[in-house]
């Protein structure tokens, strides 16, 4: 589902075809996984996780 790319010492990770094809999969188990931890855990804490995994998507999309 993921394409690796070495150029010297860097390492690019990407999406494949099939990886790209599953994105609506991924984020419906991610809506499940998000709903069911919401139900055990404040709010609060629920957000600061989401801005995290945004942040983190945003630096993965920055380096592609």
């Amino acid at each position: 589902m993921v394409i690796r790319r070495l150029e010297g010492k860097f390492s690019y990770v990407s999406l494949s075809p099939t990886g790209v094809g599953r994105i609506p999969e991924i984020i419906g188990v991610y809506e499940t996984m998000e709903y069911k931890y919401t139900k055990l855990l404040s709010n609060k804490l629920v957000n600061e996780q989401k801005e995290i995994l945004n942040d983190m998507v945003d630096v993965i999309k920055d380096n592609e």
